[in-house]
């Protein structure tokens, strides 16, 4: 598969590739254990989210009992294109936050952010993340400025059991656009559901498109990013294709405007058969929006017929407040490793994850 984005090197943040790495200066996390440090962890889940808010709060708990010193304090503060700026202008960043990959090569470049390579090889991270991956957070130098966590691409979402009560086969979905075509007007015509939905709001809609494009051998810019040909032949491919789907099958429902949470949740309540959204919408879709997981299926982003398999990718890295101590930032990177890592190394810390997320199977997973 070629990759239309370069951020995307592993389907996860971390892998087995080795990281070369410096004997550290900075301290350990049992060098500060007994010291007074103050760090505040941003993107704690806001009270709607009660079980993503749950979990938030019994990995904190258990890190406070690890680090009975340190003064642990949390903030709902979360990513947003138009107040981040703000934000770091102001000083008013949390010690660790998350931002999308595209941020970080601006916000290194304009010392906006912690260098934490040497905290980071306090820990066993540093041999142990995906090289190319952790290369998103690095400068020409190779030194580090934060931790990927979470990477993903851009693929097709579909309802399986939609699938199945329209005669469709939910173990093959479609391939390319026109199988896709195809499949939501039969779905629309048979179940009286939306066959397909798109993202349009909350900056989403040209996010969408994009990968539209690049599956049609489209791009957005050209490779040095000093020329814009989004007016390329494959998007406007892309928005026509859109506008048959509406007016000529209507099999796109009477819904126009929708976010990511409004989409999910009707693609959760059986009301839609298929959208374009990235890998990691099971975890949302299944646990926030209730969705029964065999319905949910998750297939590759479509080309037209015989061109290339493209897809745009992303993913979140979190990042350490450029203000922070040396102490800070281990502490920092050790909340990082413990809450957002750990569960891909450790066997217990998975079955610990899954179990404090999904507590109705706790006891069959025992």
């Amino acid at each position: 598969m070629k990759l239309a984005s370069k951020a995307l090197a592993a389907v996860t943040a971390v892998g087995l590739l080795s990281l070369a790495a410096c004997a550290p200066s900075a301290p350990t996390a049992e060098d500060i254990d007994q010291q007074k440090v103050t760090i505040t962890i941003g993107n704690q889940p806001p009270a709607s989210q009660e079980a993503e808010l749950a979990y938030f709060n019994e990995k904190l708990d258990a890190f406070k009992s690890a680090h009975p010193k340190w003064t642990i304090k949390t903030s709902e503060a979360t990513w947003d294109p138009e107040t981040f700026a703000a934000q770091l202008a102001g000083g008013n960043l949390p010690t660790v936050f998350g931002v999308p990959f595209t941020e970080m090569s601006g916000l290194i470049q304009r010392g906006q952010v912690a260098d934490i390579t040497d905290a980071l090889a306090t820990t066993s991270l540093s041999s142990e993340l995906n090289a190319s991956t952790l290369a998103i957070a690095q400068d020409a130098k190779g030194q580090v400025y934060g931790i990927p966590t979470d990477a993903y691409s851009l693929g097709l979402a579909y309802n399986r059991a939609l699938f199945e009560q329209a005669g469709l086969d939910a173990d093959n979905p479609p391939t390319t656009w026109d199988e896709v075509r195809a499949a939501a007007k039969t779905i629309a015509d048979k179940t009286g559901k939306t066959g397909f939905s798109q993202l349009t709001k909350d900056n989403q809609g040209g996010w969408i498109i994009a990968a539209q494009s690049y599956s049609r051998g489209g791009t957005m810019e050209n490779e040095d990013g000093t020329e814009v040909t989004f007016d390329s032949d494959a998007t406007k491919d892309s928005l026509q294709y859109l506008h048959d789907l509406r007016w000529e099958d209507d099999s796109m429902g009477s819904n126009f405007l929708l976010g990511a949470a409004d989409l999910a949740q009707q693609f959760a309540a059986g009301e839609v058969g298929m959208f374009v959204i990235q890998s990691l919408a099971y975890q949302p879709i299944v646990e926030v929006f209730g969705m029964p997981s065999a319905d949910f299926g998750f297939t590759t982003l479509p080309t037209v017929d015989g061109g290339d398999s493209v897809t745009l990718s992303g993913g979140n890295v979190e990042i350490v407040n450029a203000k922070a101590t040396e102490a800070e930032k281990v502490a920092a990177v050790e909340w990082i490793d413990y809450y957002k890592l750990e569960k891909y190394r450790s066997e217990d810390a998975a079955l610990e994850d899954a179990c404090t997320r999904i507590r109705r199977f706790c006891e069959g997973l025992r």
